[in-house]
């Protein structure tokens, strides 16, 4: 139970005993919550009182990955907050079981514990086991991390533009595992720097082969705002592009938008220095968070790319048009890249296109691909589906 209001969590807590729980963690913040669960282990239910649903709920949110199951909203907040909140709800893959106004109806609880009860009589606990931190260490450290490819296309012609570098974890017993299996731990370890540049080299190394066959593609890598408030990132990143002889305009970093800048000055000279050395900068996750405009004002921002919920609105919701048109004119007008993210449909390619959107990514184009398999995938220039 995450609730800030003494007197509510505590009959909170009580409505949730007396229903049968047979243990209720309490705390007053998400630091706190965040702690609980690392070290009571996963739950299968938070109460999130959405009075937390600024950066730090939405942090929150993004850092239960992995040790919880399913999250009920409490509470009143401004919609554009909540609809953040259920954006990155759905990001992370948590279940939402529903939404309780306060005081909290003991009735409504029992309905919305139902419908988990309904949807899973037994909690299936593998789903969110997290290997221990020493098996990451040493997969780190022997190197059965690697890197996956998502390619970016132009969506009016289907060529292939890019790719986004993004993490699978061979384990030695366990097979191909995803970041969700492994990201919690990478996360808690603050072990960002050990899976960028493992992830780096990889990425790398297959850039420059594509180069020298003639597929002069950019490469994206992502970071985590932590990466940022240390002093030196783009002196590291360069020598190791220098160490590939690729240029530096080749390669965007993807800063995750829902996240909160740590130590600002250091992160904004981190920022500007990477842009000065010609790397690109995408801000991933577009109108997820709070401080969209904002950071496209006070950072040295190349690109951006669409949330896969307003893509995945295409047709249903006007507000997700409005939005994407919106951010189509300030990206011109700003002279920036927008990439959508998620197009997984036909007409969603279309629409896309009639828009004037000239990138996209999702499924539609291409899953994930091994290095061979995208190197195989051009070398054959299959065409993309497009029409």
């Amino acid at each position: 139970m995450l609730e800030n209001h003494p007197s509510l969590r505590a009959s909170a807590a009580d409505a949730f005993r007396r229903l049968g729980c047979r243990e209720v963690l309490e705390a007053d913040n998400s630091g706190e919550a965040l702690r609980l669960l690392q070290d009571r282990g996963p739950v299968q239910v938070v109460l999130c009182g959405l009075w937390l649903v600024g950066v730090e709920g939405l942090a929150f949110l993004r850092r239960s990955r992995g040790l919880v199951e399913s999250v009920i909203l409490h509470g009143w907040s401004p919609p554009e907050l909540r609809q953040a909140a259920l954006q990155v709800i759905r990001r992370v893959g948590l279940e939402l079981l529903g939404e309780a106004d306060t005081p909290l109806q003991p009735e409504l609880l029992r309905e919305l514990l139902g419908k988990r009860s309904h949807a899973a009589p037994q909690p299936n606990r593998q789903s969110f086991d997290c290997p221990v931190e020493s098996a990451v260490r040493k997969g780190l450290t022997e190197g059965e991390f690697t890197a996956y490819y998502q390619p970016k296309f132009d969506i009016a012609s289907g060529s292939v533009t890019g790719v986004e570098v993004l993490a699978r974890w061979r384990h030695p017993t366990r097979g191909l595992l995803l970041p969700s299996d492994f990201m919690p731990v990478i996360e808690r370890c603050c072990w960002w720097d050990e899976l960028l540049f493992a992830l780096l080299e990889q990425g790398l190394a297959l850039q420059s082969l594509l180069k020298s066959q003639g597929y002069p593609l950019t490469f994206s890598f992502n970071l985590d705002a932590s990466q940022l408030a240390v002093p030196g990132l783009d002196e590291r990143v360069e020598a190791r592009v220098r160490s590939h002889r690729l240029p530096s305009s080749g390669i965007t970093f993807e800063l995750t938008e829902t996240a909160p800048l740590e130590h600002a000055a250091i992160s904004l000279d981190n920022m500007a220095r990477l842009r000065r050395s010609g790397f690109g900068l995408s801000i991933d996750d577009f109108g997820v968070g709070f401080s969209s405009l904002q950071r496209l004002c006070q950072l040295p921002f190349t690109e951006i790319k669409l949330d896969a919920s307003f893509i995945r609105g295409l047709g249903t919701h006007p507000t997700c048009v409005a939005v994407i048109e919106s951010t189509l004119v300030l990206a011109r007008m700003l002279d920036m890249t927008v990439v959508a993210e998620g197009v997984e449909t036909r007409a969603q390619h279309r629409q896309l296109l009639d828009m004037g959107c000239t990138q996209g990514q999702g499924f539609f184009y291409s899953e994930s691909l091994t290095g061979l398999e995208l190197t195989s995938r051009l070398a054959a220039s299959h065409p993309v589906p497009v029409g």
